[in-house]
């Protein structure tokens, strides 16, 4: 339990820090992730065996599995957009603008938070959190907790219910198939 709050509090305090310095540089938007992958990589090391399972490729995943996952996702993604179309006040805009005027291009703000956020939140998340969780809550619980937990640290109450959902399918995923690869 304790390696599962430190795997949230340390990323969620990374992020409100930066919130309430009201820092406007990238490589300070990037120290959230950074604290993600040290969760990550730090969290597997002491959770042991279990949790460094979850880097072996999935044993069990089917075509339809993978199917069912991007279909999800997909889904997922599509309620986002429109969340974003009736209330634009999100927080992507404001991403891609900070990226601009400090100097960098669309396509390093979607590398960063298209490929690199998500694989150090899996890290943490999925690696760390949720298995950290599972000895203490059972399956159900630690699902719906990692589930919560990483829509919460996502500071984002118009993207907390699909965050909440993608939480959901990921730790199903995770927990399904003994991976974090899917």
């Amino acid at each position: 339990l304790l390696v599962a709050c430190v795997a949230f509090a340390l990323p969620l305090g990374t992020s409100l820090a930066i919130i309430v310095a009201e820092v406007h540089r990238v490589a300070w938007l990037r120290l959230s992730e950074a604290a993600c992958v040290v969760v990550g990589v730090g969290g597997m090391v002491a959770l042991g065996p279990p949790a460094r399972a979850g880097l072996r490729l999935p044993w069990n995943l089917s075509a339809r599995g993978v199917a069912l996952t991007i279909g999800v996702t997909f889904a997922a993604l599509c309620a986002a957009a429109l969340l974003t179309a009736v209330w634009p006040f999100t927080t992507a805009e404001g991403i891609v603008l900070l990226y601009t005027a400090d100097g960098h291009g669309l396509g390093t703000a979607l590398f960063d938070f298209a490929v690199l956020a998500p694989i150090a939140e899996e890290l943490a998340f999925r690696g760390v959190l949720l298995m950290a969780l599972v000895p203490v809550l059972g399956d159900n619980g630690a699902v719906w907790t990692s589930a919560l937990l990483f829509a919460t640290l996502h500071l984002s109450p118009i993207s907390f219910v699909h965050l909440v959902l993608l939480g959901v399918l990921f730790a199903r995923l995770r927990l399904g198939t003994g991976s974090i690869y899917p």
